[in-house]
């Protein structure tokens, strides 16, 4: 599988445009390969060009001064990136940094090309503001769990929603499960050990398995009273 083929098995839009943007997107579409944990961008880079993925993800995320981070969302297959999406249509540049997660295939369109497909097609701008729209709803859920939900509440969050995929064991470091939830390695370590205590979890080298999904899913939804709650930060 090549060309607009294999872009269209993952964008199935793309076959969808009129045939002069379907030939200007076979031969303008260059194709990229990157290792697990690739720089892709970087805060205060020019944006060169749309990403389209096709295998692995890009991970976004911001760093703080002090260099803490924290994910703001992912693009996977079939995906784009609202971030360089915005940086594009406002002439911008990248405000967070973008990561390789897995062995990443994507292909890039260049801007010229993004401003036509925009301008020439009903369904690319559909599906592009529905991205957007999706994504700004998603962060805005991430803002209101780190302004207001104690930090037991969204590490049992960011479980209960690794359970209801599947993971029966979340095979991260705390660090990295810090950086998910916003709050530090020392915080998350301590909760979750009180997690443990509770039965909820197990704690282990391999990671963090899931003991009681249903009592996370309980705590997860501030269900259980302050009594009931081990101590955590809310702000961290």
């Amino acid at each position: 599988m090549s060309g607009l083929t294999a872009l269209s098995a993952a964008y199935p839009l793309l076959a969808e445009l009129p045939l002069p943007l379907q030939h200007e997107v076979l031969a303008q579409a260059a194709m990229h390969a990157f290792r697990d944990g690739s720089r892709i961008f970087s805060e205060g880079q020019h944006c060169g060009g749309l990403p389209l993925v096709l295998q692995g993800g890009i991970k976004v995320f911001k760093r703080s001064e002090s260099g803490r981070e924290i994910v703001l969302y992912r693009v996977e297959r079939g995906e784009t990136c609202i971030l360089t999406s915005s940086c594009l249509l406002g002439g911008t540049d990248y405000s967070a940094e973008g990561v390789a997660e897995g062995a990443l295939q994507m292909a890039i369109l260049p801007p010229e090309l993004f401003q036509r497909m925009i301008a020439e097609s009903p369904g690319f701008r559909h599906f592009l503001f529905a991205v957007l729209s999706g994504r700004l709803s998603d962060l805005m859920e991430r803002v209101e769990r780190l302004a207001f939900h104690r930090l037991d509440r969204r590490l049992a969050e960011f479980l209960s929603e690794r359970a209801d995929s599947g993971l029966q064991t979340v095979a991260m470091t705390h660090q990295q499960i810090a950086d998910e939830i916003g709050s530090v390695r020392e915080m998350v370590t301590r909760t979750l050990g009180q997690l443990a205590e509770q039965g909820l979890v197990e704690l282990s080298r391999a990671g963090v398995r899931i003991a009681d999904a249903e009592g996370l899913r309980v705590l997860a939804h501030g269900a259980l009273s302050s009594a009931d709650k081990p101590a955590g930060d809310k702000g961290h």
